[in-house]
């Protein structure tokens, strides 16, 4: 295979995603020794321990940090995150503080090295191209058991009574999050009455509207309380609620596997590896390396 860059123009389009799946696809085609994950410019940072014995901790890119403990990657982290740009980069940058020599000659090294080691290196671009690309390279709640809660969707709830009893019924509706304002009475029943059956409001509710829009019900509040669905008021109107929703960027993590799986899942449904990295069909989710 040749190596693989993954590039946008912007931030939170995917990229990270992307570069997940082509590294499962990868994971599950050749020896995990012939892969490597260059990300060459980052911006958020964590810190891991280095390679060498004794040595200091390193500061890294944390997408290298999920690829190489998610999948075992043997490459080493010096390699894979060679510049970084934390706060304050920018301004240091337009006043003449940054050696753009030095960043470039940190960036060839890195790849040369890694190419040297891994034929197969997937290269995680950054969403800053389009501010520094050209001059860098070319010149209420239940409480905290329920934060970080996973869903399968949001789902905001404009039928009806009727139609969205059916669909809870049918189970479309099990793990979403479902959002709807608080004057609908008859939906947040109609959760209630289902949950008690069944127990399959899992995504939880968030009910919307400001106190000019709607007045909330004392019994069905504390009925909620009592389901423990996982209940929360924004005080917002529904449409300001849905915007804001839309926006949210979940970043990857290496400790959230369910995320990562399901990152994982949603290329591979998409994207035909086969075809992009001209190997023979595995099939299956990659399963995460231990001992890293």
């Amino acid at each position: 295979m040749r190596s693989v860059f993954v590039a946008a123009t912007r931030q939170h389009v995917g990229k990270s995603t992307t570069s997940l799946g082509l590294l499962a696809a990868l994971s599950s085609r050749v020896p995990l020794e012939s892969i490597g994950y260059l990300k060459p410019v980052g911006q958020q940072h964590v810190e891991v321990q280095a390679a060498a014995e004794g040595a200091p901790p390193l500061r890294v890119d944390k997408d290298c940090r999920l690829a190489k403990e998610y999948f075992g990657l043997r490459c080493e982290y010096k390699h894979m995150s060679p510049v970084l740009m934390p706060r304050g980069f920018t301004k240091s940058y337009v006043d003449g503080e940054i050696d753009m020599e030095r960043q470039k000659q940190a960036l060839l090294h890195a790849w040369e090295a890694l190419r040297a080691a891994h034929p197969n290196v997937v290269v995680e671009g950054t969403g800053h191209m389009g501010l520094l690309g050209q001059r860098l390279i070319s010149g209420e709640g239940h409480g905290e058991e329920h934060v970080l809660r996973h869903c399968g969707g949001v789902q905001f709830v404009t039928c009806s009574v009727r139609r969205f009893e059916e669909r809870l019924a049918e189970g479309e509706y099990s793990d979403r999050l479902l959002v709807v304002h608080g004057s609908r009475l008859g939906i947040l029943e109609a959760c209630l009455r289902h949950h008690a059956q069944t127990g399959e409001i899992r995504g939880g509710v968030i009910f919307t509207g400001t106190r000019h829009s709607w007045a909330p019900d004392e019994p069905i509040l504390a009925r909620l309380r009592e389901s423990r669905i996982p209940t929360m008021h924004a005080p917002l109107e529904t449409t300001e609620v849905a915007e804001r929703i839309q926006k949210f960027t979940a970043k990857l993590n290496a400790t959230d596997r369910q995320r990562t799986e399901a990152a994982i899942r949603h290329v591979q449904a998409h994207v035909d590896m086969d075809v992009l990295l001209g190997g023979t069909a595995a099939g299956g989710l990659a399963s995460p390396r231990r001992g890293v």
